[in-house]
């Protein structure tokens, strides 16, 4: 059966199928007031587009009417630990699904079965191609990530994303379960119809008050609105801190 976005639909989570953590980051940001508000407010004027982009972790602003399988975030390099920086002269890259640039740089990102690749291009003179990989709290990440890149360009299997940036399946459902209740909350629906939903049982009113759904349900909402509000940055890099906790 084909995907939905209506959170009624027992096939909501089957949308994220494959979504890793810059995907979900991308999905919780776009439900978020503030963000949406700037956005709209921007319009066309691509200064403050840029502004935009600034002040929510972006290279470029990203439309939030669109999902992350119709349109992919660029993020800023501070709060991606897999972007791989590459200095030299202009390069050939293949399979780009998304792209933005300037006269001396390019933020790139690339398509990949095992995982997408994103590619921060700058240019220096010379004729050979460096990688800088900078000495802090990431850098185990962004070596593996070059890695990957190295493998990719060379055609090679790049491979599954490094742990702990690979995400469990039990997270990526949690995940999904969270944006579920985002969305549920914005039709009104009552707490326990979701609950029936979400849990794919008959709840009673009469147990509704104290049952253990309605308070991981709670929790969960909880850390949803949280991932959107300002910890869709934590979900993007696992260092800066427990974006998949509480839940």
């Amino acid at each position: 059966m084909g995907t939905t976005n209506d959170w009624r639909s027992p096939n909501y989570g089957d949308q994220f199928r494959g979504y890793e953590r810059p995907d979900f980051a991308q999905e919780f940001l776009r439900r978020n007031p503030a963000y949406i508000a700037n956005y709209k407010r921007a319009g066309s004027d691509e200064a403050i587009l840029k502004e935009v982009a600034a002040r929510w972790g972006l290279c470029v602003a990203f439309d939030p009417s669109l999902k992350a399988s119709e349109a992919k975030a660029l993020w800023d390099d501070k709060y991606n630990p897999i972007s791989v920086e590459i200095r030299g002269p202009e390069i050939e890259l293949q399979n780009i699904e998304e792209e933005h640039h300037g006269t001396t740089f390019r933020n790139i990102l690339l398509a990949d079965k095992d995982g997408n690749h994103y590619v921060i291009w700058k240019k220096t003179g010379g004729e050979e191609y460096q990688i800088v990989v900078p000495m802090c709290c990431d850098t185990t990440l962004k070596l593996k990530a070059a890695y990957r890149f190295w493998r990719h360009i060379e055609g090679k299997t790049a491979g599954a994303y490094p742990s702990p940036y690979r995400l469990t399946e039990q997270q990526r459902t949690r995940l999904s379960a969270a944006l579920q209740l985002i969305d549920s909350e914005k039709s009104g629906a009552s707490k326990r119809s979701v609950a029936e939903i979400l849990y794919d049982e008959t709840i009673s009113l009469r147990s509704w008050s104290d049952s253990s759904e309605r308070a991981h349900m709670r929790r969960l909402l909880k850390r949803g609105k949280y991932l959107s509000d300002e910890g869709y940055h934590q979900l993007l890099n696992p260092s800066s801190g427990p974006a998949l906790a509480g839940a």
